[in-house]
Order: C-alpha cells, then structure tokens, then sequence
C-alpha cells in the first residue's frame, strides 16, 4: 500500500492571469497541545486533534484562519486565540486532557 504524501506548504499557481492557491487540508503540527488538523474548505470545518488523542470538529471555519493556523509559529497560541472559543464546536472523541 503506498502511502499518501500532504503538500506540506501553501503553494500560489498561476493558471493564466488567475490565481489558485493550492492549500493542505491535512496537516501534522510540530507543538506541544496539537496533534494534528484537518481542513475542509467547501464546508468550512476544521477537526483538531490535540495531543492528548482528543478531537474536535468546530464549524464556520474561514480558510483564512486555516492558513493562519498552518502559518503560526505557535500553533497552540493561535489555537488559543483564533480558534478554541470563537467557533461553535463538539467534541468527537477522547478523554483525555485538552486545551479546549
């Protein structure tokens, strides 16, 4: 079984004189609190699981707090301040300790 390779940067294409921005939509993070995040842009819904095993699916979700999620130097901190009260969101899975 071959395994899936993600883009692990935000590439710009240039088709014509439009752009299209090609971004992940599954990403690992290198940080203490998250594990790991998964995007989609057509629903606008992120699920976050935090290192703990914990998951959870928050909705309304602009792509542009994803690309600032990927882009942050410390993922926990933007979590934190961009993300963990900002949207509405349920918990899916786990029991352990979270950020949330």
């Amino acid at each position: 079984m071959t395994k899936k390779k993600y883009p692990k940067t935000i590439q710009i294409i240039y088709h014509g004189d439009h752009q299209v921005t090609e971004i992940p939509y599954f990403a690992k993070f290198e940080s203490s609190s998250l594990a790991e995040g998964l995007y989609n842009e057509l629903n606008e819904t992120l699920v976050i699981t935090f290192q703990s095993g914990v998951r959870y699916f928050y909705k309304g979700v602009p792509v542009e707090t994803w690309i600032g999620l990927l882009k942050a130097e410390s993922k926990g901190a933007f979590f934190s301040s961009e993300i963990r009260s900002k949207f509405e969101f349920e918990k899916l899975s786990g029991s352990g300790e979270d950020s949330n």
